[in-house]
């Protein structure tokens, strides 16, 4: 029968936690005092049921005889209540604890990474999902799993010392690969700690997946080893230091250098190492790349075991390498060898060029001698024949030497400006013939050739300039010649105009009658070159073209 709470004898009961006892027909403060008797209750036992110190109910006793209550019988029932209060306990107790369970399993289960628990013989005592997750394993295969099965042969010695070592001095890490069920091989991080409860020993431990950081890190590696191998082969001294002159980073090369280890160097200063007049010129350098922020290329001497080393350096400021803003990477090749060979070619270069030039100054000089001999000769002779061919001759030799003493004045021996040779040569022509009232216009350009090529050039222009001396202007008449070398596209051009008499009707190229018109044929053959000529009553013009190029071998050769 169940009745409506109220207070009273119940409330009574349960604030004094005592039983308390009465009868339904003589006690109205029984709120369900008019029920009980209507039921026919005669006597009540109200007895509290006590949870954990508190009144969580009252039990009632009823009879249907008005009847004393019995102190055993009323024990009984007092141990009843006791029971039921013991029994609603024990219930709630289980509730919490069944609620801690299921939080700590959710909170396990959370976690980013691995857990799990062994025992002392390593045996899994508890894993959270993402373990079963992770190495795609069921917790029954688990069951059946010793924790090496995950390792790799190579790992599992290193497993064993740092679970002993977590036994021993309560925790331990280990950085290793675990072996999933589909043979992949993760990187974790792993921890573990011991803890000791109801007189058995525990790890609990924890994994986090490092794969990702590992494989950074090996990458990371690989492009260090690949950088410094780089440096170490660059056949150059390598090395990295502060404004201060403190090292960071030294290659091979500059190790082998100094004959020193690489602690030896690093975090060290220059002037530890180097000598310290030297230090003072490189570090004006290094300081020039840091403040001026643009690399610099020097040559730098180091004094080493008594010996003299120089070096071609390239400073390069490090200006967008963080926490390297103020410092300078340095590339320095030894050039020794280099300069001292440089040395010696350019003592032996000087050495030829003096001998070319005697070569060439004697050459002129030789060709003086011929010409003064041919001078002295056509004076001699009376025959005005010989004479003219003498003198034509003795041109023809002034026209080489003057190429000679060209070349002995130019800065090349191989080649010369042909725009100041003809200058020359047209100055000596005129002096040398008698003189006429000649006015002459030259419109030269620096045209540099070959001497292979400027000396046919030279005596094909000394041919053109006797004939137009001689033949082109009657005495007493006055005349004008133009002189024109231009350079187009490697094609050389000179053009020799007089407004002279003209070339007589009988004049040809292809047939030569004279020395001089056989001389300019062979000459032009061996130029290669286009000679047209155009003349009338009021000009005459020649137009040499040849293609400009380098010919090697004798100045000339004359024999067909």
């Amino acid at each position: 029968m169940e009745f409506s709470y109220a207070k009273g004898l119940v409330g009574q009961a349960a604030e004094s936690q005592h039983a308390e006892v009465f009868t339904t027909s003589e006690d109205d403060s029984f709120i369900r005092a008019e029920k009980a008797r209507a039921a026919d209750l005669a006597t009540g036992l109200l007895l509290p049921i006590i949870v954990d110190g508190m009144s969580e109910a009252v039990l009632e006793f009823y009879t249907t005889e008005p009847v004393e209550i019995d102190t055993q019988l009323q024990k009984v029932l007092e141990s009843v209540a006791i029971q039921i209060g013991r029994l609603i306990e024990r219930k709630r107790h289980l509730e919490r604890i069944e609620k801690e369970k299921e939080f700590i399993n959710k909170a396990i289960n959370s976690l980013p990474g691995l857990f799990y628990m062994l025992d002392e013989q390593q045996n899994f005592v508890r894993v959270n999902q993402n373990l079963i997750d992770s190495m795609g394993y069921s917790r029954e295969e688990l069951e059946e799993m010793h924790p090496l099965d995950f390792y790799l042969e190579k790992d599992q010695q290193r497993m064993i010392e740092a679970v002993q070592q977590a036994f021993i001095e309560g925790k331990a890490t280990l950085v290793s690969q675990l072996r999933t069920k589909d043979g992949k091989l993760p990187w974790y991080y792993l921890t573990g700690a011991h803890f000791h409860q109801e007189g058995q020993d525990f790890i609990l431990g924890t994994g986090i997946d490092i794969t990702d950081r590992v494989q950074a890190e090996q990458e990371l590696e690989r492009h260090e080893q690949l950088l410094q191998s780089i440096m170490d082969q660059a056949g150059a001294v390598i090395y990295v230091k502060k404004k201060d002159g403190t090292f960071l980073f030294v290659n091979d090369e500059f190790l082998k250098l100094f004959g020193l280890q690489k602690e030896q160097v690093i975090g060290k200063r220059d002037v530890d190492i180097i000598d310290e007049d030297d230090v003072q010129i490189m570090r004006e350098s290094d300081l020039e790349a840091i403040e001026t922020g643009k690399p610099v290329e020097l040559e730098e001497t180091v004094q080493f075991k008594g010996e003299k080393r120089t070096y071609l350096s390239n400073k390069v400021p490090l200006k967008n390498v963080e926490g390297f803003e103020e410092c300078v990477c340095g590339v320095s090749t030894d050039i020794t060898e280099r300069k001292q060979a440089e040395n010696q070619l350019r003592e032996s270069l000087n050495e030829k060029e003096v001998l070319l030039m005697e070569i060439h100054h004697r050459v002129k000089n030789n060709l003086a001698v011929v010409s003064s001999m041919m001078q002295l000769q056509a004076y001699e002779s009376e025959n005005e024949e010989v004479t003219s061919e003498l003198n034509n001759s003795q041109s023809r030799i002034k026209s080489m030497a003057l190429m000679h003493e060209l070349l002995y004045q130019s800065k090349s021996f191989s080649k010369v400006n042909i725009a100041e040779n003809i200058t020359e040569l047209l100055e000596h022509i005129s002096n040398s013939i008698q003189p006429k009232e000649i006015e002459t216009e030259l419109n030269l350009e620096p045209v540099d050739l070959n001497i292979n090529q400027a000396i046919p050039c030279s005596l094909i222009l000394n041919e053109l300039l006797v004939n137009i001396y001689k033949h082109a202007f009657p005495e007493g008449q006055d005349g004008k010649l133009h002189i024109a070398l231009t350079e187009n596209d490697g094609n050389v051009v000179l053009k020799v105009r007089d407004n002279g008499v003209g070339l007589p009707d009988d004049f040809d190229l292809e047939d030569p009658t004279t020395v001089g018109l056989r001389l300019i044929n062979v000459l032009t053959k061996q130029l290669e070159a286009d000679l047209t000529y155009s003349s009338d009553e009021e000009e005459t013009e020649f137009e040499l073209i040849f293609k400009k190029m380098k010919i090697k071998g004798s100045a000339s050769n004359l024999v067909e």
